[in-house]
């Protein structure tokens, strides 16, 4: 078995490599990235002559494009594609493989739908391809309809995956750790929905790539789109006290408009969505067998990765929250005013 994946040089790839020699024991994995992050496991010492790394840069066309054709003469199985955020850096990607793999696996993202009508969502909730939705989710969609195409044209079998948020080790968009740090040092949680709770779930980044190696070369997976997430939605509070539990604390949360935010957080931007986030995985777990579905429960998620944070120095970090600290005194401390 010989996989390539483009991008697994960061959050993703540090799960999705071990997960994938574990399912395909001997296979061959060849990383294909810009080589501009350093991998996150010392790949020789766990898998000498295992896993390899190419060069190529998807933000340069024709480079990447005369790099991608000399890889793909090595004969793969099967592609999994992680780095892939526009139509225009995929089109090279189905030029170099068409016709020489069996199964093309790409990672979409859940923002395809952008605010749901309902929730939780299933794979057949309508996608968003409006101006209302974000540039990452419809360019997301145009790179589905892309491949859905390719698939057609019986250039290879496709799967697609749309994460919802993702978060555990090597989590370097640092969303989770937002909180995380917050709570740890007893800053109260500003909110910016306006008083709602909102129904929410995340996948941990190890479910994630058990899921991806579960699905790769598996024939009853080709030509279908999946959710990813975890087991249960929660609400957004449900979802933080469980993150307090972990650290030991308590968590004070705050609901407030989005106008109020930008003056409590000082311009930040709240790291996840205050309307209803939260996908239903059905299908996936039917595919897997309820109980063969990767799904950690979300304390045990929390206690893992604060645990990664603690073992890199992040936690604590260096930041004081002054604005955040003097807004909730300011406004609600005396008047006793909190969720």
């Amino acid at each position: 078995m010989k996989i390539a994946i483009l991008g697994g040089s960061r959050l993703i790839g540090a799960s999705l490599v071990p997960s994938l020699m574990k399912k395909f024991a001997g296979a061959e994995l060849h990383l294909i990235n810009r080589g501009v992050t350093p991998p996150p496991i010392d790949y020789d010492s766990v898998w000498p002559q295992k896993v390899f790394r190419h060069i190529a840069d998807r933000s340069s066309p024709l480079e990447f494009n005369a790099s991608l054709e000399k890889i793909a003469g090595l004969n793969f199985d099967a592609v999994i594609d992680c780095s892939c955020y526009a139509k225009d850096e995929l089109t090279p990607a189905i030029r170099a493989f068409s016709k020489k793999i069996t199964h093309y696996v790409f990672i979409s993202t859940a923002s395809v739908y952008g605010t749901l009508k309902y929730a939780p969502a299933t794979e057949l909730h309508p996608l968003d391809n409006s101006e209302n939705n974000s540039m990452y989710g419809r360019e997301k969609i145009k790179c589905e309809k892309e491949l859905l195409y390719s698939a057609k044209n019986g250039d290879f079998a496709v799967t697609i995956i749309r994460p919802t948020y993702i978060y555990g080790p090597f989590d370097y968009t640092n969303r989770l750790f937002y909180f995380i740090d917050r709570i740890y040092k007893k800053i109260p949680i500003f909110i910016p929905s306006g008083g709602q709770d909102s129904l929410y779930n995340s996948v941990y980044v190890k479910d994630l790539a058990d899921q991806i190696a579960g699905l790769s070369m598996n024939p009853s997976a080709y030509n279908q789109i999946y959710n990813s997430a975890s087991r249960d939605s929660v609400n957004f509070s449900s979802y933080l006290n469980l993150l307090g539990t972990a650290l030991e604390r308590e968590v004070k949360i705050v609901y407030i408009s989005a106008e109020e935010y930008k003056k409590a957080s000082g311009g930040l931007v709240f790291p996840y969505s205050w309307y209803h986030a939260a996908y239903d995985c059905a299908k996936m777990k039917e595919l897997f067998g309820e109980d063969s579905f990767p799904a950690t429960d979300y304390l045990s998620g929390f206690v893992e990765t604060i645990k990664w944070h603690k073992s890199h120095g992040d936690l604590p970090s260096s930041s004081d929250y002054l604005s955040e600290v003097a807004y909730y005194s300011q406004n609600f401390k005396k008047s006793g005013k909190m969720s």
